[in-house]
């Protein structure tokens, strides 16, 4: 049984695929494979583990420090095993053409207590990297004050974040994703993925955020779940600084925060696309309490399909850089509308219609 008791060839089976560039929907179909049991086998070449146990690392900070030759033509898997891997106040660097994979969501957990004195992102637990992932795994970071992110991503290439819950608790400013990134054709790329950041400070003004667009950043985010609970500045779970959001079939909501709270934000030159998404920023009146809201008048939105929920507006749509820049369309908004957006087949929660 000595297969079984070697974690590096487990892993390096089970993560095969991802090295030969096999999708998973190629992976779900119904197929065969026949591996030898061999009582001392050979590892899978590009394929490094992180385990309690028979891994070839026991934290993933050393598994990435490892690999020194990865290139487009010679990429590595890091695959990390079940347990809890805390890195402490350390932070963990990507490297381009590198890809991390864990066993599960809440199996394979990496906590961290990482934070910045400054607002600037580089008190990340996690540094992205070019032609980099991250799968099935949780990242937790806990900060004891100032600036905590959990991803920062400031790459010229696409950064794929997949079957991962991102957990931001602490005493300061939280964000989970702070995206640096561009231009606009390289994205950071979320797909069923759990986001909650929960600040937990008393007294100074803190901030949540979900996600971060800035610098002529983009984000594509589908089927993601968006929890920011507490805040008493601004709390926001997409916010764009002159970037770009494509949402689809996501969930993002605001809870218990005593400060301003949008769902979807567009600060400068912003675009914003919703679709088949639910979006909350309920609670008590506040100056700012939107579903989805534009800062300036060079802010678009483009609502399809969802229903968008606001303590003051469901939708606050300022006039964009040209004439109808707002779009909302087969929608549900549960709060006033303001600005000019064009809307059609638009609705209150009881069915009344809309009009803006």
């Amino acid at each position: 049984m000595g297969f079984l008791s070697n974690t590096k060839t487990v892993y390096s089976l089970m993560m095969a695929a991802l090295l030969a560039g096999i999708s998973t929907q190629a992976m779900s179909q119904t197929k065969v494979v026949v591996v030898p049991l061999m009582s001392d086998p050979v590892p899978l070449a590009n394929v490094v583990t992180v385990a309690k146990k028979n891994g070839d690392f026991t934290d993933p900070i050393s598994a990435i420090e490892s690999i020194t030759d990865a290139l487009a033509s010679n990429p590595y898997l890091i695959v990390i095993g079940p347990g809890i891997y805390d890195i402490g106040s350390q932070r963990m660097s990507m490297k381009d053409h590198v890809h991390l994979a864990g066993s599960g969501r809440q199996v394979t957990v990496i906590k961290g207590a990482v934070n910045n004195p400054d607002d600037n992102g580089e008190g990340a637990m996690v540094t992205a990297a070019n032609n980099s992932s991250i799968r099935d795994l949780t990242l937790e970071n806990f900060s004891a004050g100032g600036f905590s992110t959990i991803i920062r991503s400031s790459i010229s290439t696409v950064l794929e974040i997949l079957n991962v819950d991102l957990n931001s608790t602490g005493l300061g400013d939280q964000t989970a994703i702070r995206n640096l990134s561009g231009p606009f054709s390289t994205p950071v790329k979320l797909s069923n993925v759990n986001i909650s950041v929960t600040t937990k400070a008393t007294g100074s003004p803190v901030n949540g955020y979900g996600v971060r667009n800035n610098i002529s950043s983009d984000a594509e985010l589908d089927n993601v779940s968006i929890v920011i609970d507490g805040g008493s500045n601004n709390s926001y779970g997409v916010l764009n600084d002159n970037g770009t959001a494509n949402i689809s079939n996501s969930d993002i909501k605001i809870v218990n925060s005593t400060g301003s709270r949008i769902g979807v934000a567009n600060s400068g030159n912003s675009f914003s696309t919703i679709s088949n998404s639910n979006i909350e920023a309920d609670g008590p009146v506040a100056a700012l309490a939107a579903g989805a809201m534009n800062f300036s008048s060079f802010g678009r939105l483009r609502i399809f399909n969802s229903t968008l929920t606001g303590a003051v507006n469901a939708v606050r749509a300022d006039s964009g850089s040209g004439v109808n820049e707002s779009i909302i369309l087969n929608s549900i908004l549960d709060g006033s509308v303001t600005g000019d957006p064009v809307c059609s087949s638009t609705f209150s929660p009881t069915g009344a219609a809309v009009t803006c």
